[in-house]
């Protein structure tokens, strides 16, 4: 009894408590999430984040996003830059912690390249609208951790690679993004 009343006060304390003390009006991140993604389709790649507080409760968030990762197609790579724009709602609080809801657009521009068989038009460009439900934990003061879930609505786009479904963020999304902060 002792130990699930241990671990459920360890969890609670996670979940409600944040390490850094100042009121968090900006954000300035690494998003490692594009990493995971580019890493996963032996690749790489590279995300970067600001999100500013506008009013209380409310902000804007930009993202810049680059991958560069192998098809399922052989020899054919695919190499994108994703921009993105959001405003987020954080219920809980007036500044730039814990629970948020959030409404966007994403647009991804893709390349397809390599010594296989290439489609006639290399290039992609999709168009998503973004919906958004998540929570920011800041276990120390240089690092966050955004865990969210969303849909993603794929708005036009993706009608010349093959087996776009394969990459495609279209539909359920969830995440777990690592960001390192340059406040």
């Amino acid at each position: 009894m002792m130990r699930k009343l241990f671990i459920v006060s360890v969890i609670m304390s996670l979940c409600f408590a944040t390490y850094a003390e100042d009121r968090i009006t900006h954000l300035f991140s690494f998003d490692l999430n594009y990493a995971r993604i580019g890493l996963t389709n032996n690749g790489w790649g590279l995300g970067l984040v600001y999100e500013q507080l506008v009013i209380d409760h409310l902000s804007v968030k930009g993202e810049f996003g680059h991958m560069t990762f192998k098809t399922t197609v052989e020899d054919i790579y695919c190499t994108t830059v994703n921009l993105a724009l959001f405003t987020q709602y954080y219920f809980l609080n007036p500044d730039l912690k814990n629970l948020y809801f959030g409404l966007g657009i994403s647009t991804d521009f893709l390349n397809y390249f390599g010594s296989g068989v290439l489609p006639d038009k290399t290039n992609d460009t999709i168009i998503y609208f973004c919906s958004i439900l998540g929570w920011k934990y800041y276990p120390f003061p240089k690092l966050l951790f955004d865990l969210n879930t969303g849909y993603n609505f794929i708005i036009s786009g993706a009608e010349n690679y093959p087996n776009f479904d394969k990459y495609g963020k279209g539909g359920f999304q969830y995440s777990i993004s690592i960001k390192y902060l340059f406040n």
